[in-house]
């Protein structure tokens, strides 16, 4: 569960995501716009969305160049590159390489456990598809309910 805390005239918010304690500007003088961008934020992470200080600020060009930057050093395109790319680096043993790549296979054969899937074989699609993800988890009903029932009430049910 996460905090409220004032710094001077603006409440910040202090919440935990994997064990790590993360503060955050509300940019904000009012303690209730502080709780609702914490119960925000607690919603995000109890759905295992990913939740940054800077995530409601990027741009979409920004994050279509982080990802653009992640494919170019990377290159994830596929087992085999994964396998030259170990063995290119030349640290590993076959017994540590087949246990990464056991790994990666076990990842992808859990595809069917996420709600969202991205291919990133198209760096500039894939980003489009990041930001839409971002948005719609953001208008999930289970984000929204409150605010819904708020103005259900306006109307006097």
């Amino acid at each position: 569960m996460g905090t409220l805390y004032k710094r001077g005239a603006v409440w910040w918010i202090k919440y935990y995501q994997n064990g790590v304690g993360m503060r955050e500007s509300s940019h904000s003088t009012k303690e209730s716009k502080a709780k609702k961008l914490l119960k925000l934020l607690e919603g995000d992470i109890e759905h295992g969305l990913p939740v940054n200080p800077k995530l409601n600020r990027i741009r979409f060009d920004e994050a279509a160049d982080d990802l653009e930057t992640e494919y170019a050093v990377n290159g994830r395109r596929s087992a085999d590159e994964l396998e030259r790319r170990i063995r290119a680096r030349g640290q590993d043993s076959e017994e540590a390489i087949h246990r990464r790549l056991d790994r990666a296979q076990q990842e992808i054969q859990r595809y069917t456990e996420y709600d969202f899937l991205v291919v990133n074989d198209d760096v500039k699609r894939a980003g489009r598809e990041v930001q839409a993800i971002t948005v719609g988890a953001r208008c999930l009903r289970s984000c929204l309910s409150e605010r819904a029932r708020k103005i259900l009430e306006s109307f006097g049910g």
